[in-house]
């Protein structure tokens, strides 16, 4: 009866191992799950409103960490002139922005992923925005071109938006994880688990790390000491020099397709500004390298001048709160409001 038992947990495991190892089954998995998000059945994954952190480190009941997204959308004010067609190729950020809340903006295109026509009687702006731990997967490996490409297009379009993983074998792990133990039945034991060890330990789970007073969820691998999505790790001038060549080229080509202007935006890592010490300055050494030709839709400045950055990021999420959007949509429509300008002084010539 015992080998009959291994013999089961054997092949089991390698049923298991082999499914988590299997990119086509892994992304059919995933999609499923996210499908039964919002819906409370029992082979759900875990789902709080608190953000993507709170939710990744099974937190919904610490309090401290409850802050709804809270995003408020006017409309943007502008002259009333709506000659500019916008696009923006971007990621969760700027996914709940609504069109509206552009200023001078006659039609709105957003995706993590875009094929474009343009219309020759507008003025085309096309905004590249990133977090700023996807930045050099953006940048510096030519992301771009396989994501933002014209109708007709043979290139595929591929999607970002992965967490961070940085070796195979935590690839396969965190696979194995949501195949054995991501289903709401099991949730509750693992919330009560969570908590617990954030309770007596003061410590998070898994991909989530608390800051260093102890008040914000990170991403665990963006205060890590070394990978691309780290705001901490080693970044050298070669690599820097090399992703503004890319961007340079980048922009010579989507003014070619006959873009008007191209920008470029980078949110920073909560961790850059809550926690600054040892910040390898990624986004400032992008910005201010004089190669650079793509203009920087910048809020770094801004967010670094703020007395209190806590106020730009939810307590228990990657992304900014309704504070820290409005200083972006604000610096976008600064912008937008100038080319508009601009396309009414070129077309009365």
């Amino acid at each position: 009866m015992k080998k009959i038992f291994a013999w089961i947990c054997a092949i089991a495991g390698i049923i298991f191992l082999t499914a988590s190892a299997s990119g086509p089954l892994m992304t059919k998995v995933w999609k499923w799950k996210n499908d039964t998000t919002l819906r409370n059945v029992w082979y759900g994954k875990n789902n709080n409103r608190w953000g993507d952190l709170s939710n990744m480190g099974l937190l919904d009941g610490i309090k401290q960490f409850h802050e709804p997204k809270g995003y408020k959308f006017t409309n943007a004010t502008d002259d009333g002139n709506k000659n500019i067609d916008l696009y923006i190729l971007g990621d969760s950020h700027v996914e709940d922005v609504p069109g509206y809340a552009f200023a001078n903006t006659s039609s709105y295109y957003f995706g993590r992923g875009l094929a474009y026509s343009l219309n020759p009687s507008k003025k085309n702006i096309l905004i590249i925005e990133t977090a700023e731990r996807f930045a050099l997967s953006t940048f510096y490996n030519n992301e771009v071109y396989s994501r933002m490409k014209q109708k007709g297009d043979a290139r595929p379009l591929s999607i970002i938006g992965n967490e961070g993983k940085k070796n195979y074998s935590r690839v396969i792990n965190k696979n194995l994880e949501v195949l054995l133990f991501d289903y709401n039945f099991i949730n509750v034991l693992r919330r009560d688990k969570a908590e617990l060890t954030y309770s007596l330990f003061d410590r998070a789970a898994g991909d989530v790390a608390l800051s260093e007073n102890g008040k914000y969820l990170f991403f665990r691998p963006t205060i890590l000491p070394y990978g691309i999505y780290s705001s901490y790790s080693s970044l050298s001038d070669s690599t820097v020099n090399q992703t503004v060549a890319n961007m340079n080229k980048m922009y010579d080509f989507y003014k070619k397709e006959g873009f008007s202007e191209v920008y470029f935006s980078i949110v920073p890592n909560p961790a850059t500004l809550l926690q600054p010490d040892d910040y390898n300055n990624l986004v400032p050494r992008i910005r201010d390298n004089p190669s650079l030709k793509m203009p920087c839709l910048d809020i770094y400045d801004i967010y670094k001048k703020s007395p209190n950055p806590s106020m730009l990021y939810r307590l228990g999420d990657t992304h900014w709160n309704d504070n820290g959007m409005q200083i972006w949509l604000n610096v976008v429509n600064t912008a937008l409001r100038k080319e508009s300008v601009r396309a009414n002084s070129d077309s009365a010539f």
